[in-house]
């Protein structure tokens, strides 16, 4: 665990143990937004997004 005094570029960064781990966790981060963007100006429910993305139902929220 690094130190609470520490600062960071992002709290990706701050969690993160690698600097590829942070980019990772930034890239999943973005697609999920956008997913969901994307989600919400369709209007489409739980799962119709899934199928779409072929996803189980619950893995979409």
């Amino acid at each position: 665990m690094k130190k609470r005094s520490d600062t960071y570029a992002s709290v990706w960064d701050a969690i993160a143990d690698t600097p590829e781990q942070a980019a990772n966790l930034r890239a999943r981060a973005e697609l999920m937004q956008r997913s969901a963007e994307l989600i919400q100006a369709e209007g489409w429910k739980q799962v119709e997004a899934a199928e779409r993305g072929g996803l189980a139902a619950f893995g979409v929220c």
